[in-house]
């Protein structure tokens, strides 16, 4: 059985992201081996309700989320039980797809990247949309490694420069913290 991945329930603000100037960016760290993000604020553990079949698919999951001032980032770590197929292309696949569900969503397009991130594989996802009328931008990164997926989900509003920066600056600091022997 190939994994399709994850329902993806995201919900993005438009308020101004002026407060960036008092952010204090930090590193931050999830899943094992550990995936290492920088962020403006810290994330907070949350629960992310999985369906009953992907429920019976999961071994461990852990999420967290930092919502403000205009930006969206859910990051997650999910081990799957031995026998589940798992691929990075098709874990953004399905994200999108989910996303694309949304009530309300028009103008959708999206592209996928191949890029590689501290030597793993990873696929790299770009979308945008209209939610109503407001222009959104969505950006992601799936990283598959065995039976183990870290994805970093981003979501603003692209009228929003500064949301959109940080978000770049998000993706470009994702890399995993090397293990100790």
């Amino acid at each position: 059985m190939t994994l399709n991945l994850l329902i993806l329930v995201l919900v993005f603000t438009t308020s101004s992201f002026s407060s960036i100037q008092n952010w204090t960016w930090k590193r931050y760290a999830f899943g094992s081996p550990s995936l290492s993000i920088e962020l403006p604020t810290p994330s907070e553990k949350t629960n992310l309700k999985l369906s009953e079949d992907m429920s019976a698919k999961v071994k461990t999951i852990e999420t967290y989320q930092v919502s403000s001032s205009g930006l969206f980032v859910m990051m997650s770590f999910l081990e799957y039980k031995e026998g589940v197929v798992t691929d990075a292309k098709k874990a953004a696949q399905g994200a999108m797809a989910n996303v694309r569900a949304q009530a309300g969503l028009t103008d959708f397009t999206v592209e996928y990247k191949e890029l590689s991130i501290s030597g793993k594989r990873a696929v790299q996802v770009k979308a945008r949309y209209r939610k109503g009328t407001t222009p959104m931008g969505f950006s992601g990164v799936y990283i598959v490694e065995g039976q183990k997926l870290w994805q970093v989900n981003l979501g603003y509003a692209t009228s929003d420069l500064k949301a959109q920066e940080a978000s770049e600056r998000i993706l470009r600091s994702i890399r995993f913290i090397p293990s100790k022997s």
